[in-house]
């Protein structure tokens, strides 16, 4: 997909009354649409240890990611997409399959309008133009004319409409690979969560007994020596290493990648964006770098006073370390 402009956020609110309009469905909404080829195993699903309705945890876990992607490509919220798309599946009862013919049909999308308007488009195109844009209508907030209009607008350059089962399948193991990256965090200890306000965040520092905090900038704009300066301290961070304590971040802007070993010693990289907290047991195996963006701001929390000491793997200090011990030995009883 190609980054698209954003129209006025007046205009987007008058196009976009998601929040507004009654909760209507499409007549011809898939609401029987078949799972059978596209759904996750509950055990692919982090986090959840009860699932009342596994269909709506999994749908809502792919919103997730899917919002996730699409927030990195067109620097939007990811937590205004994934609303705005779980609205629409709500209203219109789209299920598993059409939501992905409808996001292989976004990928496609060419198209100059704001990002909202192309998902809404893709979503009601994933079947093929619609029969019934009075529904439509009524989940989007748009009048049936101007919807129909603009859909059309939208079809014409995308060219074949048609999206094959081939092109479902490999979204749908695209995403699992993603889900069970986080399976295969939390199985070594790793505590991953996605937050959006830090206040959130200081529930967790509080039941976790996290006492103290900073901030760390790395930008080559603004760290101290400029931009060798942070190359040489980003070739530290990427050395392989572990720490007596557990190293905790939470990302206030930016990006970054941790890189940790799973319990073959094979890695695992956890992209960090906007919101992201991640937790790494102390004697864990890991490294870090940033993305091409090149800079990152986050919040450091530690239980008492930070121990900056970074004990590299391979030597004796970091294997015979009482961190290491007991991590190991925490990762073979779970």
């Amino acid at each position: 997909m190609h980054p698209a402009g954003y129209r006025a956020g007046r205009e987007m609110s008058k196009r976009m009354r998601m929040d507004t309009v009654p909760d209507l469905v499409s007549d011809n909404s898939d609401t029987d649409d078949d799972m059978s080829n596209y759904t996750y195993e509950s055990a692919y699903v982090h986090n959840y240890t009860e699932i009342n309705s596994e269909r709506t945890q999994i749908l809502n876990l792919v919103v997730q990611i899917v919002s996730e992607t699409i927030s990195l490509r067109h620097g939007t919220s990811q937590a205004s997409l994934q609303r705005f798309i779980q609205r629409i599946l709500e209203r219109s009862g789209m299920g598993m399959t059409g939501f992905l013919r409808g996001i292989a049909i976004l990928q496609r999308s060419t198209s100059s309008e704001g990002i909202f308007q192309q998902i809404l488009y893709s979503m009601m195109l994933s079947n093929g133009l619609p029969q019934d844009y009075n529904g439509w209508s009524r989940i989007s907030g748009i009048s049936s004319n101007r919807l129909q209009a603009e859909v059309h607008a939208f079809a014409s350059q995308l060219g074949d409409l048609a999206v094959d089962d081939e092109q479902v399948w490999k979204l749908n193991q695209s995403i699992k690979s993603e889900v069970l990256n986080l399976e295969q965090l939390e199985k070594i200890g790793v505590f991953y969560r996605h937050f959006e306000t830090v206040e959130e965040v200081d529930v967790v520092a509080k039941e976790r007994n996290y006492k103290n905090r900073d901030e760390i900038v790395l930008s080559e704009a603004t760290f101290p020596g400029g931009p060798q300066a942070l190359q040489a301290k980003l070739e530290v961070f990427y050395k392989e290493h572990l720490h007596e304590d557990e190293e905790i971040r939470y990302i206030l802007d930016g990006e970054g990648y941790f890189d940790v070993r799973d319990d073959n010693d094979r890695w695992i990289r956890a992209k960090l964006t906007k919101g992201d907290l991640l937790i790494l047991p102390a004697g864990i195996y890991h490294r870090f770098t940033l993305s091409s963006s090149k800079y990152v701001k986050a919040l450091r929390l530690f239980k008492d006073e930070p121990k900056w000491v970074a004990l590299d793997r391979g030597t004796d200090q970091a294997e015979s370390s009482f961190s290491r011990t007991e991590y190991l030995r925490s990762v073979s009883v779970n």
